[in-house]
């Protein structure tokens, strides 16, 4: 592929995740990083995404805080961030990560908390609400 634009990258990288070739999903979207740097923070949550779905949560992690340090209030950061905590079993700071999610989102839209979102928030109150059950 030779294409100075991202979107064909772009697409590539998400064709690649949907058929869980998420290696190769990841390259493309680095190399979209490199053509079009001013969408960075779709780019780090793309990767972050793939990440997520090869169990490279401390990576997935980093791609996240990368995309919150461009822009603070970008809600799929928090989610993929949360989503990367409670796979390392770190309730406590994904429950943290799915409240600024919800905070930023004010569940002002459908899109605003997806379903996974959703799950992996109720299973950190769940797996918290239990920790302090059994320690006190």
């Amino acid at each position: 592929m030779c294409s100075t634009s991202a979107e064909p990258y772009d697409l590539r990288g998400r064709l690649l995740h949907r058929i869980k070739k998420y290696d190769k999903a990841i390259k493309s979207f680095e190399k979209c990083n490199e053509l079009d740097p001013a969408k960075s923070e779709t780019w780090y949550i793309n990767v972050a995404t793939a990440l997520i779905s090869l169990k490279k949560n401390k990576e997935a992690i980093l791609a996240c805080d990368k995309a919150i340090e461009l822009n603070s209030n970008n809600l799929s950061a928090y989610e993929r961030k949360g989503e990367a905590l409670a796979g390392l079993k770190q309730y406590t700071a994904a429950y943290h990560f799915y409240n600024k999610a919800i905070e930023i989102s004010g569940f002002s839209s459908a899109r605003t908390y997806n379903k996974k979102g959703i799950y992996f928030y109720l299973f950190c109150v769940n797996e918290l609400e239990l920790k302090f059950e059994f320690e006190n």
